[in-house]
């Protein structure tokens, strides 16, 4: 079983590198290969738009830096994790920038799935999803906000399954551990 952890969060982040560590922990304890990628010390352009990963080399991102392995460890993975601080209910710019390089993972073509339109499927398997929102302190909109987006780009993503979870700036480690093992348990994810 293979893990990927995009890690979003900020330099000097102690939260998120004990929420990181916790996870990393009990993943590999259970037999989990994890391959976590600090976002923050890779070198990620932007994606620009030139969609060669759809018509000259279909799957391949065209920019040669860091962000174009980051597809394949998600597609190649069975567990995908997002690990980000919490911004306006949303990702890191660091985060955002890495998940939007993943549009090699899909087709350009369209279907209609539940009643809504998306693009196709590239590959017959995608990983279960779980993203992990840093707060300070609970705040009910910004993780209202997290979730939605985290529902909404796992339809993106494919996921077969996903869920969101929290770790707040007072929790010791203990309390981050049963959180970890509760949202990957909400994936199927036994730890």
């Amino acid at each position: 079983m293979r893990a990927v952890v995009l890690d979003g969060s900020l330099q000097g982040d102690q939260t998120s590198r004990t929420a990181r560590e916790v996870l990393e922990e009990e993943l590999k304890e259970n037999g989990w290969k994890v391959r976590s990628l600090q976002l923050r010390d890779m070198d990620i352009g932007p994606c620009d738009e030139c969609y060669r990963c759809w018509t000259r080399h279909p799957g391949l991102c065209a920019s040669h830096d860091q962000g174009r392995m980051i597809p394949g460890l998600y597609v190649t993975s069975d567990l995908a994790v997002f690990l980000s601080p919490v911004t306006f209910g949303a990702y890191s710019s660091q985060l955002k920038k890495a998940l939007d390089r993943m549009i090699p993972n899909v087709l350009p073509f369209f279907e209609k799935y539940d009643g809504e339109v998306r693009h196709r499927k590239r590959y017959p398997a995608y990983p279960k999803l779980v993203a992990i929102g840093i707060l300070d302190r609970p705040v009910q909109s910004g993780e209202t906000i997290f979730r939605k987006l985290v529902e909404r780009n796992a339809i993106t993503f494919s996921a077969p399954a996903h869920a969101a979870g929290f770790v707040y700036g007072s929790e010791d480690q203990e309390s981050i551990r049963l959180g970890m093992r509760t949202v990957l348990s909400r994936v199927g994810v036994k730890v």
